[in-house]
């Protein structure tokens, strides 16, 4: 050897011939930073991904896949859908407000009808 370090291709071959990246390879290759992906993963926003011995890998197959669900024809496009993922949340948290509010209303309702025409102490004839 002359000295130099030697990098070291991390790339992972499972039998199948599926390409596996590191988080490092995934950062260098498709320009996204860790910090990103790990927000990616905690929020289930990014590509799909498994964990081997300790190691976070992504399959090549799936950040193809999700890059293309992710593709636009123009940036109305690219709007409406950045809207819709980043304020799904919201959404579901109404919904969930609205149903505790209907629940409840129905609730008051019942507390609020007359009485039966059979009260306690009452004989039907």
């Amino acid at each position: 050897m002359n000295g130099k370090d030697i990098q070291v291709n991390k790339t992972f071959r499972i039998t199948s011939g599926e390409i596996f990246l590191t988080t490092l390879e995934y950062e260098e290759q498709y320009k996204v930073s860790r910090s990103t992906q790990c927000r990616n993963r905690k929020n289930g926003s990014g590509p799909p991904f498994v964990v081997h011995n300790d190691r976070i890998l992504y399959p090549e197959s799936g950040i193809l896949a999700w890059l293309n669900a992710r593709l636009v024809n123009s940036t109305a496009e690219l709007s409406s859908s950045k809207k819709a993922g980043r304020y799904a949340h919201l959404a579901a948290a109404r919904e969930k407000a609205r149903a505790i509010r209907l629940s409840r209303s129905e609730r008051e309702d019942d507390d609020n009808s007359p009485p039966d025409e059979t009260a306690a102490g009452q004989v039907n004839v």
